[in-house]
């Protein structure tokens, strides 16, 4: 039950003010169906099936009901098509109301008087006087607005004026129009005896006499169907009533069944046409009452008796919503498709976390599919937090909260429900800041002491893990260093056995350390010049020239035999003649007496010997077709192409015809002709093909049974080397 309750609270998150709205049109709807069918035999029926399509839309709606839900899709048109055959007498009638509110009033032209009209209603009401005297019983119609034709063909046809005496003849026992009624239109007695329709109604049978009979009931029913005045007379007690509207008012005398036919009586041409129904609803009300306070009253019992009927259309008319919106926009149940990150909130700023807790949280949510594609499409319309308000040191298990801004959105699970959150004090420390200096400046060359931009840090965190911290170090290496030395060093919290201490705070979180590096006296740095001697071969050339180490530190015990050093020193004579190929020797240096290298004596040396490029144009080279059967000829069009050719220099000086062969392989060829890529074979490895002129040649391969088809290879002809700018 709690359950059905939070998913209705759910639903009724949807509502706007357009859905209030839409809510209050259907309400308005069925109340004035009910209206229509009160006092009718209709009103069980329709409280009944009210309260079965409430119960079916919740249920189907809301409850997960698969074969219920079915069984009721496939039976619902058999239930619609069957309100209109239920309710037929109660559509007719609220369809013929209609029809009236909307129809065009007759012409004052054939409207009587407004004389006429009150001698009409006096010679009515004097007749109704006396046949009540002589307890005659009596069905007076006053015809308005509605036609009465169709009742006026039951009966026998008259054109008579109304007067007492007429009427008092006419209801006279056991004459033969005393049965039935009499239809007065415009002042004049139309018919007499006809059959009027009888009330459907439950009106009759809820009166505390119950002394009405088949005329009250003609009575009722004719001023249900239509909006003519009915004055009935009873034959067994002699009282008075009139029925208008489907309601009846009984025991009159006289003088208020004439106040109430003047009120009545008045055909829509009589009216301004823009005065309608409630202007005439309203005359009628204040001549009824003839200013009475008790009728007064009866407006707040009006309203206390409709309220039931509205609450229903209420009720019914949000079922209608529930059911429309969960088909037009049905909800669906699934995991949030990302991770939630969790959020801290309310934490004491003289506490901080120390434990490792969970950062994220998966959920299932419950959604309209229009408000799960905002919520995929936004990040920040799920947030995942934890309150840390009021908690001190310690350790505690905090429940996680879940906040959605996009609405509506049900939270149905998420994990972890709850974090573990480990607290600590939050303590600050001063420390002296420890600089350690690694490794060796450059031969020849002395570190002078250290400076630091800051002496002592402070040193923040949680209250266990400031205590671990036992030394603030500052690393410096200054391996090779030979220039004076800048460097920002990030400061390291260390605990006794030299491990890093994390989480806590240094301010500041590094220094700058400055040291000065000089030379020493007697050592300086030259660069290595290579000594080259003689030129490689025709047709290379030297390509790359490097030294290893390219600068070298040397001494001397006299300084200014150093100093007088041109800035470098050469290595003793590479010879290069001839060379081809690549050269790397291990060589001495070249120096002054009195002077030497400060660590290894020799210098690796690298020479690069790369050939001198070029290419050449072999023209006319004949295509050879190979691979065809024996008795296959071929016919090669052009036959002899382009071909040309790069390489070394020397290399290409040397090329002639019989070092290229141009072919085409055509194994496994049928007759025909067709376009195809010749092959450059070449016997020399390092020259490269760059082009074939033409790329292609066409070839026809026929048939030729007499002979065998041979392509042999042409005579060797002499190539003249073009090079190609």
């Amino acid at each position: 039950m709690v359950d059905l309750f939070n998913d209705l609270i759910f639903l009724f998150q949807r509502l706007s003010w357009l859905s209030i709205v839409d809510i209050l049109i259907v309400t308005a709807f069925f109340f004035s169906l009910m209206m229509l069918v009160r006092n009718s035999q209709a009103v069980a029926l329709m409280r009944g099936m009210v309260l079965v399509v409430i119960l079916l839309s919740l249920m189907t709606s809301i409850v997960d009901l698969p074969a219920f839900s079915w069984l009721i899709r496939a039976i619902l048109p058999a239930l619609i098509l069957s309100v209109p055959v239920i309710f037929a007498p109660e559509v007719r009638r609220g369809l013929e109301r209609l029809g009236r509110a909307g129809g065009v009033p007759f012409s004052r032209a054939n409207t009587p008087s407004s004389q006429v009209m009150q001698a009409t209603i006096r010679a009515v009401v004097t007749a109704c006087g006396r046949l009540s005297q002589r307890q005659h019983g009596a069905l007076i119609i006053l015809q308005r607005g509605d036609t009465l034709e169709e009742y006026k063909k039951t009966g026998v046809r008259m054109d008579s004026t109304v007067t007492p005496e007429v009427l008092l003849q006419i209801f006279y026992p056991n004459t033969p129009l005393h049965d039935g009624a009499v239809i007065i239109t415009q002042n004049r007695i139309s018919s007499a005896s006809s059959v009027m329709p009888l009330s459907a109604s439950g009106i009759l049978n809820r009166t505390p006499d119950r002394q009405m009979g088949l005329r009250h009931r003609a009575a009722l029913g004719i001023s249900e169907v239509s909006d003519a005045i009915a004055v009935v007379v009873s034959e067994e007690t002699g009282s008075i009533s009139v029925s208008h509207g489907g309601r009846m008012i009984r025991k009159l005398d006289g003088e208020r069944l004439e106040n109430i036919l003047l009120a009545f009586y008045r055909t829509p041409g009589l009216e301004k046409q823009a005065q309608g129904a409630f202007w005439e609803g309203i005359r009628s009300f204040f001549s009824f009452s003839n200013w009475k306070m008790e009728n007064f009253l009866q407006i707040p019992r009006q309203i206390l008796k409709s309220l039931p009927s509205f609450f229903l259309a209420l009720v019914l008319a949000a079922a209608v919503w529930v059911a429309a919106v969960i088909q037009a926009d049905p909800t669906d149940e699934k995991p949030y498709p990302r991770p939630v990150n969790v959020e801290i909130i309310g934490q004491d700023p003289g506490l901080i976390i120390t434990n490792n807790m969970t950062s994220q949280i998966n959920l299932n949510l419950s959604a309209p599919q229009s408000i799960w594609q905002k919520l995929i499409l936004d990040d920040s319309s799920v947030r995942a937090m934890i309150d840390l308000s009021g908690l001190s040191a310690g350790k505690f298990d905090v429940p996680v909260q879940i906040q959605t801004s996009i609405h509506p959105v049900k939270i149905v699970t998420y994990s972890p429900q709850t974090i573990s959150v480990s607290l600590e004090n939050i303590v600050t420390r001063e420390m002296p800041i420890h600089l350690l200096e690694t490794g060796d400046v450059a031969v020849g060359f002395e570190a002078h002491s250290p400076t630091m931009s800051a002496t002592g840090v402070s040193v923040s965190g949680s209250e266990s893990r400031v205590k671990k911290v036992a030394e603030i170090r500052a690393t410096v290496n200054m391996a090779g260093d030979n220039k004076p030395l800048s460097q920002n060093i990030n400061l390291q919290a260390l605990d006794e056995n030299d491990n890093v201490v994390d989480g806590i705070t240094l301010s500041p979180a590094g220094v700058t350390v400055n040291q000065d590096i000089t030379q020493k006296g007697g050592f300086r740095n030259v660069v290595v010049k290579v000594n080259l001697k003689g030129q490689v071969a025709s047709g290379y050339r030297v390509a790359n020239i490097s030294v290893y180490p390219p600068i070298v530190t040397v001494y001397s015990s006299d300084q200014q035999q150093v100093d007088n050093l041109p800035g470098y020193v050469e290595t003793t004579e590479i010879v290069l003649t001839g060379s081809k190929d690549d050269m790397d020797e291990r060589v001495e240096l070249n120096l002054p007496a009195g002077v030497t290298v400060v660590g290894e004596q020799l210098v690796q040396v690298h020479v690069s010997v790369a050939s001198i490029e070029s290419s050449v144009t072999l023209t006319n080279m004949p295509v050879e077709v190979v691979g065809l059967p024996s008795n296959f000829k071929a016919n090669v069009s052009p036959a002899a192409v382009d071909v040309i050719v790069s390489g070394p220099i020397p290399i290409l000086d040397k090329l002639n015809a019989r070092d290229v062969r141009v072919i085409v392989n055509m194994s496994g060829a049928a007759p025909g002709t067709g376009q195809h890529e010749p092959v450059v074979e070449l016997k020399i490895s390092d020259l490269k093909v760059q082009s074939i002129l033409p790329g292609s040649v066409e070839i026809t391969v026929m048939i030729n049974p007499a002979e065998t088809s041979t392509v042999g290879r042409p005579p060797e002809t002499a190539v003249t080397p073009t090079p190609v700018k």
